[in-house]
């Protein structure tokens, strides 16, 4: 279930990409932002009613806090400032490093096993986003300013899962609660830079339907639908596993626009999703050989 779960989530994140691109074409990066995560925190808040889940203030772990405002919060503002000063290229090489350096900051601050298959599967990630992007690496669109900005959204991800991770396994909070407070304080984050930082001419009630519709989407299958998921992953499987489930972003939005948009592939692009899914299933092929073997034994 974890890993279902995590594919699930990563596609919902992959097919809101091109909603978000048409979005920001006619609404501000906070318009855009804001709106997704107050759909998202209202369907999440509207579940947690429905199915009546506790939710004590008192003892929800403070860590929700600096989750909510990491990420999506400030990981939104970082990526999406970042790849209007460099290349969408550049942002993927920099977002395949996260599994190379989670595994590390989990052993180091989470005390978690890092695995040598773990550590192989993260290479041949990065290995397959290179493949996938060999294309486009020089680019005279790309910058020092945007990839060290999508870097630092890349960081404070990174940071994030490492505090999912505690909140998740701490037991004080179930998934529903804890998507729930995570969406609404990036929704109180990003009112604050709409506010004191970008302060947008607000032209949401000027949209038409298809602008509304792909919102309504981007809300669903962009915030409430994968961090439901991705936190109760977090339950499940260590950091270090869960990051390589992100590289698969890229190819799985490359497939859908090939699908959908007719954006045409080429063969390296097919290359690379093969070696990428082989490195996210490499660890769980791993896992149920070594199950088959104690059975046998």
């Amino acid at each position: 279930m974890p890993t279902a779960a995590m594919i699930l989530a990563v596609f919902f994140w992959a097919s809101s990409l091109n909603a978000n691109k048409a979005l920001v074409a006619t609404l501000s990066v906070t318009e855009v932002a804001g709106t997704r995560f107050a759909l998202g925190a209202l369907v999440i808040w509207s579940l947690v009613l429905i199915t009546r889940q506790r939710v004590n203030i008192r003892s929800l772990d403070k860590r929700i806090l600096l989750m909510g405002f990491l990420e999506p919060g400030l990981v939104s503002v970082l990526v999406i400032w970042g790849v209007t000063l460099t290349t969408a290229t550049h942002a993927i090489i920099l977002w395949s490093m996260m599994p190379i350096i989670q595994p590390v900051l989990g052993r180091l601050v989470l005390g978690e096993p890092m695995s040598r298959v773990v550590v192989i599967a993260s290479l041949i990630a990065l290995a397959g986003s290179l493949i996938l992007v060999s294309g486009s690496l020089s680019s005279p669109a790309a910058s020092i300013e945007g990839d060290l900005l999508c870097l630092a959204g890349v960081l404070c991800a990174c940071l994030n899962q490492l505090a999912a991770r505690r909140v998740a396994t701490g037991g004080t909070s179930n998934p529903f609660v804890i998507t729930a407070f995570q969406l609404t304080l990036a929704l109180i984050f990003i009112l604050g830079v709409m506010v004191f930082i970008e302060r947008p001419d607000i032209t949401l009630d000027q949209q038409g339907d298809t602008a509304y519709m792909l919102l309504a989407y981007a809300g669903l299958a962009g915030s409430a639908g994968p961090f439901l998921l991705y936190n109760y992953a977090l339950r499940h499987m260590t950091v270090g596993r869960i990051s390589l489930f992100i590289p698969l972003t890229a190819p799985i939005g490359a497939a859908i626009a090939w699908a959908l948009l007719g954006e045409e592939l080429q063969w390296f692009e097919f290359v690379g999703l093969a070696v990428i899914v082989t490195a996210v299933f490499l660890p769980l092929l791993s896992e149920q050989r070594r199950r088959q073997a104690r059975r046998l034994a």
